[in-house]
């Protein structure tokens, strides 16, 4: 049977909890504490694992696992922001374009919930967070930051970006000539790339984190614009 090892970070009243599920790379999630999070850990990973398995994913969406907290950091820092240590492990050539795979379908999923959404709804201010078009802005922003951090440049990656940031054009139209160009460039790395450390103020990079953190980063903001445009479920 599977066993999830999960990786916690909250400060040290254990509030606020965000869980990394680096052995199904890309889920992730936070609740208002760490016992409310726990809680949550085997819902969350059923509809994790039924979204990979509705997209063509390896994966039994129905079997059976189990879930244990190999870490949990309560030092407060920036959810998301520290390293673990399965950040190191190895990304053959055939597990990077299986996750490059993975990030597209959550990329095409999340234009699916945005697409017909006429230019008034993209960037009407919703009672709580923010209009449609930031949340797309916001995404291009941290795909850039993570590319970079990585050590993966992107041409005219951080132009779009830029013109997003500024409110120039259809951030939807924006976002898809991003995702083209940096899934052209996901899918290209070299041997090299894929297995070297760089080193950065927030630690040690490697593909692996990389690409782990633009999976959460995306798995998170596509079920925000799904919440909001269906409901939670």
């Amino acid at each position: 049977m599977t066993d999830y090892a999960l990786y916690l970070a909250s400060g040290p009243q254990k509030r606020t909890t965000f869980v990394h599920a680096p052995g199904l790379l890309g889920c992730a999630y936070q609740r208002p504490t760490t016992e409310g999070a726990m809680g949550a850990a085997q819902d969350e990973i059923r509809a994790f694992r039924a979204f990979l398995s509705l997209h063509g994913g390896d994966v039994d969406r129905g079997g059976e696992f189990t879930v244990s907290v190999a870490e949990h950091d309560t030092s407060g820092r920036f959810p998301g922001s520290g390293g673990m240590a399965t950040d190191v492990e190895p990304c053959s050539e055939e597990e990077c374009q299986g996750l490059v795979a993975r990030l597209e379908w959550i990329r095409d999923a999340t234009f699916a919930l945005v697409d017909h959404l006429s230019a008034e709804e993209m960037t009407a201010a919703p009672e709580k967070g923010r209009p449609m078009d930031r949340i797309l802005s916001h995404i291009l922003g941290a795909d850039y930051s993570y590319l970079s951090a990585g050590g993966l440049k992107v041409p005219g990656l951080h132009a779009l970006y830029a013109a997003a940031d500024r409110g120039e054009g259809d951030a939807r139209h924006i976002l898809r000539e991003a995702t083209a160009r940096s899934m052209a460039r996901l899918t290209a790395m070299t041997v090299e790339e894929r297995e070297r450390v760089v080193e950065r103020s927030t630690g040690r990079w490697t593909a692996r984190r990389m690409l782990r953190r633009l999976l959460e980063h995306n798995w998170e903001h596509y079920r925000e614009i799904r919440d909001r445009r269906e409901g939670p479920g």
